[in-house]
């Protein structure tokens, strides 16, 4: 009797058993199934974020490619917007440097205006600026030969030859026969008065005669006006005038009963001077011509 029971409590520990196994085989599969799915989803995920990367890296690629070009042509954009910014500077100082010839004949600010140029133009590679670049180094080069007369040493050389004059001494023996010259209302005039008064004819030749003390006077002061016109014309820059006051300066200094030897002194002085011309030295500006047609082109 007590192995039946007994028997029974083994059964059913068996089944339970048995019920405990199928449940735990149960989970698994189910868990199995569930992990599997997840292990798929995860790996769909991963694929799907890994073309997604490949996706944005060639999206991103296209974009700085794209970048890259719109910076390049603002590069080229703004080199171009410089270039005819030094092209502008450079005409505007070369004009500066043509106006300085013309108006001023100052050679020295005309030629570092023209190096000024030059150096804006320098980081400008075209063919049409590389020429108005050569142009500017013939120009500066014309400048150099320009022959432009030194206004402060003549108007000094001037002075010394009224200082020279006025210590000349014109008159010698008085002469009854010769009257106190007038003052005339024109050199040329006066000129005339003296020619007639202190020369005598000897074989149609005329022969200056000696002065008395006032027409000396008046001989000298002829000559000393004549030269500080000279002097006004060189500030005036009046060629014409210049040459005009030399020429009766020189006249009179000639009727004057002095030693040769005396006068050839002043008149080498003023042959000199003659020689000189005070009209504008100016050469035709070859880099403007070039620079502008370079712009054109």
């Amino acid at each position: 009797m007590d192995t039946a029971p007994t028997s029974k409590k083994k059964n059913k520990f068996i089944v339970l058993i048995a019920w405990l196994a199928l449940l735990l085989g149960l989970a698994n599969a189910y868990w199995g199934v569930v992990l599997k799915n997840e292990l798929t989803s995860l790996y769909a995920d991963k694929a799907t974020q890994e073309k997604a990367f490949v996706d944005l890296g060639v999206q991103f690629k296209q974009i700085e490619t794209t970048a890259q070009m719109v910076l390049s042509q603002a590069a080229q954009d703004n080199a171009a917007r410089f270039d005819q910014a030094s092209i502008k500077e450079a005409e505007s100082l070369i004009r500066l440097a043509e106006a300085r010839i013309v108006l001023l004949q100052d050679k020295e600010i005309a030629i570092a205006l023209l190096n000024l140029a030059d150096q804006r133009l320098a980081t400008v590679k075209t063919k049409a600026v590389q020429n108005a670049r050569a142009a500017i180094a013939q120009d500066i080069q014309r400048i150099v030969g320009l022959q432009i007369p030194d206004e402060a040493a003549l108007f000094n050389t001037l002075s010394t030859v009224q200082t020279r004059v006025e210590q000349f001494q014109f008159e010698s023996a008085p002469v009854a026969d010769i009257a106190p010259l007038q003052a005339a209302t024109s050199a040329q005039t006066f000129a005339q008065q003296v020619m007639a008064l202190i020369s005598v004819k000897k074989h149609d030749v005329a022969v200056p005669r000696p002065l008395s003390k006032d027409s000396a006077a008046l001989l000298k002061q002829s000559v000393l006006t004549d030269l500080e016109a000279a002097k006004e014309a060189v500030l005036r820059q009046n060629d014409a005038f210049f040459h005009d006051a030399l020429a009766r300066a020189q006249h009179t200094l000639a009727l004057a009963p002095l030693k040769q030897s005396t006068l050839d002194p002043i008149i080498k002085i003023i042959d000199t001077l003659n020689a000189v011309s005070l009209r504008h030295a100016t050469i035709e500006f070859q880099s403007i011509s070039a620079i502008t047609s370079g712009e054109k082109s």
